[in-house]
């Protein structure tokens, strides 16, 4: 083996994170480390300029190690914003953007109404909902179900940035790149199942 080879790395394969090829990997390296040196790359060989001494293949090797844990890093934490993003922009669309921006107003004005200090303006609102619906309810009996509704919907809002905020603070702790496929497995598992 010629002394300017890098011993390769074993990729095992992972599920969640996909790396990026070996030779994109060793150029991240050496444009981090060795930007002021004229270097170039031929099938995984570096060339160096004749005059600089070459770091050892441990030592590239360990830098190839890093590296590759900082991209496998920021995929992790790359999925577990995109997957909590999608499962939030889901659950707004089965509730509708429109209900999800009257939310707060309704559960003012239920809490309101069930305290009984709702303002007559409160009352006319909700009796015009209940005129409306034509589900013979009482204007406390709706503002009952929109406070459980409101409740159930704050609560998946609050799971779900939970999940991620732990999922995130152990990928940041993660120190192998295998260690995150099960983090992340575990995340979408959590966030899959979401009670109801």
């Amino acid at each position: 083996m010629s002394e300017n080879t890098i011993v390769t790395f074993e990729q095992k394969f992972h599920h969640y994170i996909q790396l990026p090829s070996e030779s994109h990997i060793l150029e991240q390296v050496l444009i981090k480390n060795y930007s002021q040196v004229a270097w170039s790359v031929a099938a995984n060989t570096v060339i160096w300029p004749e005059d600089f001494k070459k770091p050892t293949n441990k030592k590239l090797n360990t830098l190839i190690s890093k590296e590759t844990l900082t991209e496998a890093l920021l995929q992790a934490e790359k999925l577990i914003h995109k997957s909590c993003n999608e499962t939030l922009g889901q659950l707004n669309n089965l509730m509708g953007i429109y209900q999800v921006a009257a939310l707060p107003d309704k559960v003012q004005r239920a809490k309101a109404i069930i305290a009984n200090t709702a303002c007559a303006e409160d009352l006319s609102i909700l009796q015009k909902e209940c005129d409306l619906r034509q589900k013979k309810e009482t204007p406390l009996q709706l503002a009952k179900k929109q406070l459980i509704k409101a409740t159930a919907y704050s609560l998946k809002v609050v799971t779900i940035d939970g999940i991620k905020s732990i999922s995130l603070q152990n990928v940041k702790k993660q120190t192998e790149v295998e260690g995150l496929n099960k983090i992340i497995h575990e995340f979408l598992y959590e966030l899959e199942n979401i009670p109801q």
